[in-house]
C-alpha cells in the first residue's frame, strides 16, 4: 500500500502447502524491483512477527535491512523492515539490464 509518493508497504502470505517451496522469495524480488522501476520508489517497509523466521528470511534475500521492533496491539511485537533504492548499484543489476526496455520512465 502506498504511504507517500515515495515509500510503499509490503505485505504478503503464501499458503500452507506452497511454503518452503521459493514463492514468497520469488514474488518479493520481482515486486522489489517492479516498484523501484515504474513507480519510481525509494523506500520500500515490512513487518514481520518475532516468530516468524521464514518471513525473515525471505526479506533478507531480497535485501531488507532489520529496522527495529514495534509492539502492536493486536499482533504482538513486530520487527520493522526497510529496503532502500540504491540508485547507484542497479544499473547492473541483471533482472534491470533484461526487461529495463520494458519499463516506462
Amino acid at each position: 500500500r502506498p504511504l507517500n509518493e515515495r515509500k510503499v508497504e509490503l505485505g504478503y502470505s503464501v499458503v500452507k502447502s506452497y511454503e518452503g517451496k521459493g514463492f514468497a522469495t520469488a514474488g518479493v524480488a520481482c515486486l522489489v524491483k517492479e516498484v523501484l522501476i515504474c513507480q519510481k520508489i525509494e523506500l520500500i517497509i515490512a513487518q514481520t512477527s518475532v516468530d516468524n523466521i521464514a518471513s525473515e528470511r525471505v526479506l533478507e534475500k531480497n535485501g531488507f535491512l532489520r529496522n527495529g521492533q514495534y509492539e502492536d496491539e493486536a499482533d504482538g511485537l513486530l520487527n520493522l523492515w526497510k529496503y532502500e533504492s540504491q540508485k547507484k548499484g542497479l544499473e547492473n543489476d541483471h533482472y534491470l539490464n533484461k526487461y529495463r526496455d520494458h519499463y516506462p520512465g
